[in-house]
């Protein structure tokens, strides 16, 4: 009897381990946003925003040694939570290793940094999105439940590893493995696009 009443009482008993379960999708939310404002906040008040720039990312990589790659994964992984733009970390890539390493390197590191990513928010927002009674935000989310995969290849594919997007996904619905498999495949190509294109620019 303890164990139905618990059950019933507890709205998150559904959720994976480690998510904090509330009733409350627009606080979590709005707490969210007010997080990543603050961050941001912080950073232009800072000049760090201003500060970071292809050139210096390489050159702390550089000076890192053999743990640059683990260094830029660490570093690619904190900026898209501080939403800074993946394309910068994928110039540093290619300035640090060249085309065709900073290309596998860049998309190495964007599955671990969209991973991380995935993994806090929905730690603190849990599936706040699906909790929403928005007739409009219910159906834009049905491919993401009828088509996983298939949803999170084509999003990465247009939209990359940007940060609004990582968000979005981890808020919703969606499992682990259908957003690690399909942004595996679906940033490959605009990752090595991007890298191409950074090659002869920069």
């Amino acid at each position: 009897m303890v164990g139905d009443e618990r059950g019933k009482l507890d709205p998150g008993s559904d959720l994976e381990p480690g998510i904090v379960a509330t009733s409350r999708p627009g606080l979590r939310l709005a707490v969210i946003g007010t997080v990543v404002v603050l961050l941001l906040l912080v950073g232009r008040a800072s000049g760090l925003a201003e500060s970071i720039s292809p050139e210096s990312l390489r050159a702390l990589i550089a000076s890192a040694g053999v743990f640059g790659v683990l260094g830029f994964v660490a570093m690619f992984s904190v900026g898209l939570l501080a939403q800074l733009p993946g394309l910068l970390f994928i110039a540093v890539a290619v300035l640090a290793w060249g085309r065709e390493m900073g290309a596998l390197v860049a998309l190495g590191g964007s599955i671990v940094a969209v991973s991380v990513s995935f993994f806090v928010v929905r730690r603190f927002g849990g599936r706040a999105l699906t909790e929403l009674r928005s007739p409009l935000l219910r159906r834009m989310l049905a491919q993401l439940d009828t088509r996983p995969l298939r949803s999170v290849i084509v999003l990465r594919a247009v939209f990359g590893v940007a940060p609004p997007l990582n968000y979005a996904l981890a808020l919703s619905s969606l499992g682990f493995r259908d957003y690690l498999i399909g942004s595996a495949i679906g940033m490959a190509a605009p990752i090595t696009v991007a890298a191409v294109i950074l090659d002869a620019a920069l």
